[in-house]
């Protein structure tokens, strides 16, 4: 993530690599990374996302979550969850959340950003993800039926069984 400055020291300044959620001008949660999987859940470890793995999408010089079809080879199924903490959100009325990312897609594969009311609740797709070949500011509003006392964010990758790119 990135900030935009203007006036007389105006400029942009360097990037980041988190996972925020935002509430009016307060951040309830922020996840960087730096240090690991900070209490994030990947669900397959071997073919799945990766802590501190590294893709060939330019615009990041930290540590962050991939996944990384090319490299599992042309009979691996890649398929798999990167999975938040439950996030208190039932006081709020409107909340944001805020993320960069790089997604190289190949025809098959898909990207997606997927919340939960709880942890035994169904995922909800909020959104697929474009292709950006830079990591990219994302931010998008959640809707009422996520701001719960348990609410959960997921990315969700799957190569559908093709031989494909990263995220």
């Amino acid at each position: 993530i990135t900030a935009v400055y203007s006036g007389e020291e105006g400029g942009e300044s360097f990037p980041s690599n988190t996972v925020s959620v935002v509430v009016g001008l307060m951040q309830v949660e922020l996840w960087d990374f730096e240090d690991g999987l900070q209490n994030w859940t990947i669900v397959d470890n071997q073919t799945g996302w990766q802590w501190s793995e590294t893709v060939e999408i330019s615009g990041n010089n930290t540590n962050y979550f991939s996944i990384d079809s090319d490299a599992a080879g042309t009979s691996v199924h890649v398929a798999d969850h990167a999975i938040s903490p439950a996030i208190d959100l039932s006081q709020y009325s409107v909340a944001y959340l805020g993320f960069d990312y790089g997604y190289r897609d190949l025809t098959y594969d898909e990207f997606e950003l997927l919340y939960r009311p709880s942890a035994t609740s169904e995922w909800v797709t909020l959104e697929s993800i474009t292709p950006s070949l830079t990591f990219t500011h994302h931010e998008v509003e959640l809707p009422v039926e996520a701001l719960t006392s348990e609410t959960q964010i997921a990315f969700y990758y799957d190569d559908n069984d093709s031989w494909a790119w990263y995220a």
